[in-house]
């Protein structure tokens, strides 16, 4: 990847910033005078007008969910992930951040809206799936 603009802060990674949940977490960031560097994955044709004028430290990467490797090497130096975005790349995410030995993963979801009732939780050593029924 080239170089970040995020100059060498904790990096907090964040999936889901252009969406309904994503605006009020960067509200709420701002509310609180969150000072860390903040990596988003975003869709090429997203809205980005929000997260441009939050005026936090950000960096986009465009991209999708769906392309573990862009995940991956995208987490690089992240210490802690947020992912909002849809439950389907929960897996990917959570992979991408064990290979990335990223000291948090917080999952966003909203299980009563998804097709599946799969939740994945990190462990230090491994990812594990654990169903709801």
């Amino acid at each position: 990847m080239a170089q970040s603009p995020l100059g060498g802060r904790t990096v907090l990674y964040l999936s889901g910033a252009t969406g309904h949940s994503g605006y009020w977490l960067l509200e709420r960031l701002k509310r609180e005078h969150y000072a860390g560097a903040i990596r988003c994955l975003v869709r090429p044709h997203s809205d980005t007008s929000h997260l441009d004028g939050c005026n936090l430290t950000t960096e986009k990467i465009v991209g999708d969910l769906s392309d573990r490797d862009l995940v991956t090497a995208s987490m690089d130096g992240a210490k802690v992930v947020l992912h909002i975005a849809s439950i389907e790349h929960s897996g990917a995410v959570v992979d991408a951040a064990v290979r990335n030995r990223v000291e948090w993963v917080i999952l966003f979801i909203r299980l009563g809206d998804t097709r599946s009732t799969k939740a994945h939780r990190l462990s230090t050593s491994r990812s594990r799936t654990i169903s709801s029924g």
